[in-house]
């Protein structure tokens, strides 16, 4: 029979009363039941009468039932109210009558109960008493339990309190099995390991704590005297004890058992654990249980006495505190150490190349939240990208001698994203908790983001330069973005049809930032590249009515042709052209959206979108509504991210295998410098006989038909000409405002663009491959050494990845962990100073985990390089090991 309860078996009982029981006698010791007046089941109907071992009420409601022998009642019968606090005990000297006339007597009580599920079990009843408020409730758990009980300590022998505390802990928290709580152990230090193991493990929950606190404070084996104040504090507790103690032992400081007593932050005496300290301290070894030590202790450690354990660790400089930050993965302590790292170099006169050279790259957090986890995001990921910045800061900028050279090498070196590191550290700044840190480190980023402009300056005057050399020769190179659809389409080969169509999405107003960081991370989740492309050069003015359209178009203002060779800026006229469509075909196979606002999407994209050969889909990702924006880059890259869920879903629905995937972008943005705007007036207009007024011509990137000094005039068509503002000025008319974003001007955030091709993906899969590492070293002692690693995703899914290169001596490994996108590599490096042995031949072994598609955790095989390391004659070594511990005596 399965049961859950008393109530349950109960009920049970009642409905298998034979088809002649007309008295039941129920004896409820424990007063399990509560029941009403009338009792029905699914055959028959029972009157209840209740006696609390009050005879004069109980016979006076019993003698009025009906006369009837058919009558069918229940008599129940529970403690007298007053006895409620000691149950399990009945008197029945006034009922011997009614039980003469009983059909049948259940007995209801925890031991009768299990007398009839476990026949043959004996229970202590001290156990039965203590727990039978916690058995009674889960029965069927019981009966469980005791099998499993059973099998671990056999059959002969007898139960005890011991084994039943068990099985009240079991059927608190029925997914920890019983053998887990059977706290046997033959010394006490095993038994302290496993009580630490499973109130660490985050199995037990507060319901079960105090119980198993009992259960192993009541060892029946060991005496376990000095481990009681182990058992009465919390595992949080303990947990910051054992978290302190490690981090101290860990950055060998003296005396660590007394500073963790100076240091105030436990509200128990680590005095009283010292004698086991060094067990619970072997168990930080443990990846689990790590995880939850940190959880625990970094709950209870607040900031101040974080920055009291900080202080005591003997890192004397800026490169001792870079060299524990790289290898540090508790939350609380890298929060830490960042905050002084970040110190310590602005106060040391922020220099570039410090922390260049000692920034901690590859940083790896335990994989688990924390009440610091933000905070040590928003630090690692500040001093990164200052680190980023300063890095591509410190190497001078050389003029490129063309227009190519100079596009790829903007986006290959990273120079493209120098704004958005920028951003990226001011946002994490703001998260950071400490006042003095944030006002400092403001204060530096402000002088940072100056330097930024100028060097940028500087790149965006040699664009200038080249352009402004021929502009014919400008608008016939192949890098301007009219080449992108003939490069991605026609000399590919793909022809359009109804079953494999073409997708061209314009992002407009996306810059290559915002590509590489926002949107092609969404896109690679459900398509691959086809040909990653390159980048191309947006036309000028970088307006979406002239660097859209030419896109669309395929060439420069002066081809923009209808069909009777009239001059038009028609986008749909102008694509038809050069898919070479005429107009009969252009409605059937070619289709413009422009899905500037969800509306327009949610109206043109519905169920009843039809595919056709060539679809062209505009997102203003980025265009309009920037001009307005007073976030930095990052938050606009952040509202971006938002919208890219619009964009997915609609793919998702509509592009199928075979269909080919063009992304490009019409023009950038630049930021502006509110300092260099130029004041145009009237009369610098060179059309002074133009009625159209000058307000109407003045825009903050460009002028329409009014040359300037301060710009480049480039020609439109017919005598149409535009003045493009340069680098990061802009046009300011009289009465006008500082806007922060722009576009129309010459710059590189507002030109380069990507021209990509991709296609669905049919099967997802991630191909990580390791190179760089060598068979073997041959290396001298004391001589600093570097092995540099690329790792490679050759799959069309991103994967995150961890790479630990270990030693097999006492040199300390390093661990880097990070996403790969599709085709997307990193380089790694490991440095490390040999030290000579007479020990055989060292290895460096280095290993890559990841994930796959569905999420499971892989391993690429091991890769190892032997080391030999040669002595140094000039090298004398005194072993001074020990000495550190007379400070304990």
């Amino acid at each position: 029979m399965t049961v859950q309860d008393p109530q349950d078996y109960f009920e049970k009982w009642v409905a298998e009363a034979r088809s002649g029981d007309r008295l039941l006698m129920v004896l409820d010791p424990e007063h399990y039941l509560d029941l009403d007046d009338e009792l029905h089941t699914r055959r028959r109907s029972w009157r209840v009468y209740h006696y609390d071992e009050n005879d004069l009420a109980f016979r006076t409601a019993y003698s009025s039932r009906p006369a009837d022998p058919n009558f069918r009642h229940i008599v129940w019968v529970t403690p007298s109210p007053f006895r409620r606090s000691q149950p399990g005990r009945l008197d029945l000297s006034f009922m011997a009558d009614v039980l003469r006339r009983a059909d049948r007597v259940l007995d209801l009580s925890l031991a009768g109960l299990l007398r009839v599920l476990l026949p043959g079990e004996v229970f202590p009843e001290g156990g039965l008493q203590a727990y039978g408020h916690i058995l009674s409730q889960s029965l069927q758990t019981v009966l469980q339990g005791h099998r499993e009980l059973r099998r671990e300590i056999g059959q002969r022998q007898p139960l005890d309190i011991h084994h039943v505390r068990a099985l009240a802990l079991h059927c608190l928290q029925s997914d920890v099995p019983v053998s887990d709580y059977l706290f046997t152990h033959a010394n006490a230090r095993d038994l302290l390991t496993h009580y630490l193991r499973l109130v660490w493990s985050g199995r037990i929950e507060d319901q079960a704590l105090p119980l198993l606190r009992e259960q192993a404070a009541h060892s029946p084996f060991v005496s376990v005297e000095e481990l009681q104040p182990w058992f009465r504090a919390s595992p949080d507790e303990l947990a910051l004890a054992v978290y302190v103690y490690c981090a101290l032992r860990r950055y060998r400081v003296r005396n660590a058992l007394n500073q963790l007593r100076g240091l105030g932050m436990l509200t128990i005496d680590p005095t009283t654990l010292e004698a086991y300290l060094d067990t619970a301290a072997v168990m930080w070894e443990d990846e689990t249980l790590r995880m939850a030590l940190l959880q625990g202790a970094e709950a209870m450690l607040d900031p101040e006495r974080l920055g009291d354990l900080i202080s005591l660790l003997p890192l004397s400089d800026l490169s001792a505190v870079a060299e524990a930050l790289r290898r540090e993965t508790a939350t609380a302590l890298v929060c830490g150490l960042a905050e002084r790292f970040l110190l310590l170099w602005l106060r040391g006169g922020a220099t570039d190349d410090i922390l260049v050279d000692e920034l901690p790259l590859g940083l790896v957090l335990a994989d688990v939240e924390t009440a610091y986890s933000d905070r040590a995001h928003a630090l690692l990921a500040s001093i990164r990208e200052m680190g980023f910045a300063l890095d591509r800061l410190r190497h001078p900028f050389c003029a490129a001698p063309d227009l190519a050279t100079l596009v790829d090498w903007y986006v290959k070196s990273g120079v493209h994203r120098l704004e958005l590191a920028h951003a990226l550290a001011e946002e994490h700044t703001k998260k950071l908790v400490s006042d003095a840190l944030h006002q400092v480190l403001q204060e530096y980023l402000d002088r940072l983001l100056r330097r930024i402009w100028d060097y940028l300056d500087r790149v965006n005057a040699n664009l200038v330069n080249l352009v402004s050399q021929s502009y014919d020769a400008f608008l016939s190179h192949p890098r301007l973005s009219i080449h992108v659809l003939a490069d991605a389409i026609f000399r590919r080969g793909f022809r359009p049809t109804q079953e494999r169509c073409v997708w061209i999405l314009v992002f407009d107003g996306m810059r290559w930032d915002s590509w590489e960081e926002t949107v092609l991370p969404a896109l690679t989740r459900d398509f691959e590249f086809v040909d990653e492309g390159k980048p191309y050069v947006s036309l000028l003015p970088s307006v979406t009515s002239v660097a859209r359209t030419g896109l669309l178009a395929g060439s420069a203002p002066n081809g923009w042709r209808a069909a009777d060779g009239r001059h038009t800026s028609n986008e749909a006229i102008l694509a038809a052209r050069l898919f070479d469509l005429d107009l009969a075909e252009r409605d059937r196979w070619l289709r413009i959206e422009l899905a500037s606002e969800r509306d327009i999407v949610q109206r043109r994209l519905g169920g009843d979108f039809d595919r056709r050969p060539v679809n062209i889909l505009i997102y203003n990702i980025s265009d309009d509504w920037v001009h307005g924006f007073q976030g930095n880059v990052a938050a606009i890259n952040s509202y971006i991210a938002q919208r890219m869920q619009t964009v997915v879903n609609d793919l998702q629905r509509y592009v199928r295998e075979g269909d080919l995937v063009v992304v490009t972008s019409d023009h950038g943005f630049v930021g502006l410098d509110p300092e260099a705007n130029v004041l145009v007036r009237d009369k610098e207009s060179s059309d002074q006989s133009s009625e159209e007024p000058v307000g109407e011509r003045v825009f903050y990137r460009y002028l329409v038909n009014m040359k300037h000094s301060a710009g480049l005039s480039v020609p439109f068509h017919g005598d149409r000409f535009f003045t493009v503002a340069k680098g990061r000025t802009w046009f300011q008319r009289e009465g006008g405002r500082f806007a922060r974003y722009s576009h129309g001007g010459i710059s590189m955030g507002e030109l380069v663009v990507p021209g990509v091709t991709m296609q669905r993906i049919v099967e997802p899969f991630v191909k990580l491959v390791l190179s760089g590492v060598p068979r073997r070293l041959e290396v001298l002692e004391k001589e600093p050494q570097t092995v540099s690693v690329r790792l490679r995703n050759m799959g069309n899914r991103a994967t995150k990845y961890t790479v630990t290169f270990d030693t097999n001596s006492e040199l300390e490994g390093q661990t880097y962990s990070g996403t790969l996108g599709p085709r997307e590599a990193q380089d790694l490096s490991y440095s490390f100073i040999p030290v000579y042995t007479p020990k055989a031949t060292e290895s460096l072994v280095v290993q890559v985990t990841y994930s796959d598609v569905d999420g499971q955790g892989k391993r690429l095989p091991l890769r190892s390089c032997s080391v030999t390391t040669k002595p140094r004659k000039d090298v004398v070594e005194i072993d001074f090991g020990g000495l550190d511990q007379l400070d304990e005596l």
